[in-house]
């Protein structure tokens, strides 16, 4: 369903919270969903917070307006979780921050803002993308900003030469610790960028991978609290894999393993991408003059291993359980050690009747400089449409949403429903910044569409189908299949210039 909504121009109602400390910036290095169910969550509405802040720091050149202007966004719809408007302030501190953020971004440049909502999810992600489209190219001029599910943005927009270079604008600033610095490297095409990402977008945190663990278990289990091995550089898979030895259970009786016995691991289905990249790994890797090729990562012996190592433990023994896309994670039902979900995940776990703690993804080994923390596929990506009629226009919008997103959105997100409420002590609230700080983009992965799915739908389908042992065999046709769909993309980038 289309919708229009527009948020007004007026000094606001009521005060909102100050908010909290800002977050580590989003640092350098599928048909999976965000995790959306909320139960009966509420947002805090009490919490008030003193704030280490600046927030009058310009970070647009002083008299920069665009007195009377509308910029018209074409975003996603049909979220429970808040990104792009709110209609008025309900005491509710995420909802708050967001409207505060518009109004003050709006009275800073003296616009309005205009809201066109269409769904974009996976399955809806060409028919977003095809319908702004039409309007590019008749040349409509109707729209400033596009904000949509990351495939639609990046394997319908951009890949179709419908986006303009974002680094050709007057005011985006890409050094900025508010927008993902290794997107911006990995996302570049002939020194173009058509999308970003970062605190711009509530997404961007809830589309986090972790892995969530029960408390309880640890203890009836005497196991070690997985936030001491992060800090102790011993989180690694092999030691997860221990931990979830012995664990296993047979609930219901029935001899087989599955969601009602008590188990080790957890992992849904999409989610078994996240230790492919946690283990160091890419799908492409980029040349000395920032162009994407296809990793040797893909044939090395440690990819081998890992495939192998997984396909034993989802399959071979009791020690973990792959969650299909037609079951519910029983994680939540406190029978299970470790899953694997995106930080959102944690608004369903709010209301459980156990303790809970997150970490990132573990290394594949301790030898592994970092942690390396990729997100789902749902999160949101940002452009601006080819017939935009302002650039630099809406390059200040983009740059003061970014900014005060990253002074007031995110901290009110992360901070307080993320790390004051949902995580239960200081511990875990590290963990948190871990997983932030560890953020990493993979040019595969993001165009993912345009290469065939082969730089993720390989690894998963392997664990999921145990055929680990086929792995080179089926790389050797594969590989050379996904540079000659690579070397197409680049070219089509190559064709926008020509």
């Amino acid at each position: 369903m289309k919708t229009k909504k527009q948020i007004p121009n007026f000094r606001r109602l009521t005060s909102a919270a100050v908010l909290a400390a800002i977050l580590l910036p989003l640092a350098s290095c599928s048909s999976e969903e965000i995790v959306e169910e909320t139960g009966n969550v509420t947002e805090d509405t009490t919490t008030v917070l003193t704030s280490t802040v600046e927030t009058e720091a310009r970070y647009l050149p002083e008299g920069v307006r665009y007195d009377g202007e509308k910029v018209h966004m074409f975003v996603r719809a049909g979220s429970s979780l808040p990104e792009f408007f709110v209609d008025e302030q309900k005491g509710e501190i995420v909802s708050d921050a967001i409207f505060d953020r518009n109004l003050k971004v709006q009275e800073d440049l003296g616009v309005t803002f205009s809201f066109r909502e269409e769904t974009s999810d996976w399955a809806s992600r060409q028919q977003f993308a095809d319908t702004i489209s039409a309007s590019i190219m008749a040349g409509d001029q109707a729209f400033d900003v596009v904000a949509g599910y990351s495939k639609s943005i990046s394997s319908y927009l951009a890949a179709n030469g419908m986006l303009g270079d974002m680094l050709s604008t007057k005011y985006l600033n890409f050094a900025q610790p508010w927008w993902s610095d290794s997107l911006i490297e990995q996302a570049k095409v002939n020194n173009k960028l058509y999308f970003a990402t970062g605190d711009i977008s509530t997404w961007a945190l809830y589309c986090m991978f972790g892995v969530f663990y029960n408390r309880d278990m640890l203890k009836d289990y005497d196991l070690q609290n997985p936030a001491d091995l992060v800090d102790n550089n011993q989180w690694t898979l092999d030691k997860m894999i221990e931990m979830s030895k012995g664990i296993y259970k047979d609930l219901n009786g029935n001899t087989t393993k599955d969601l009602d016995d008590q188990l080790g691991m957890a992992v849904p289905y999409p989610n078994i991408d996240s230790f492919y990249h946690a283990s160091g790994l890419n799908t492409t890797e980029l040349d000395e003059k920032g162009m994407p090729y296809v990793s040797d990562d893909l044939t090395s012996e440690k990819t081998v291993n890992l495939v192998e190592l997984l396909c034993k433990i989802f399959h071979s023994d009791d020690t973990a359980y792959i969650v299909k896309d037609s079951e519910t994670n029983s994680f939540v039902n406190g029978h299970v050690l470790f899953t694997i979900s995106t930080l959102s995940y944690g608004r369903t776990l709010a209301n459980g009747d156990f303790a809970y703690g997150i970490v990132p993804v573990p290394k594949y080994d301790a030898e592994q400089k970092s942690y390396a923390t990729i997100l789902s596929n749902p999160h949101t990506l940002y452009g601006i449409p080819k017939d935009a009629r302002d650039y630099d226009m809406t390059s200040a919008v983009l740059e003061s949403l970014a900014a005060e997103g990253y002074k007031l959105v995110s901290p009110a997100l992360f901070e307080i429903n993320m790390k004051k409420r949902y995580s239960e002590d200081d511990q875990t609230s590290r963990m948190y910044d871990i997983i932030k700080g560890s953020v990493c983009f993979d040019f595969g992965r993001v165009f993912t569409d345009q290469l065939g799915t082969l730089t993720y739908g390989p690894f998963r389908n392997k664990i999921n189908s145990n055929t680990g042992d086929t792995w080179m065999s089926s790389w050797a046709s594969s590989k050379p299949q996904l540079e000659t769909m690579l070397a197409d993309l680049l070219k089509t980038f190559q064709s926008f210039e020509e």
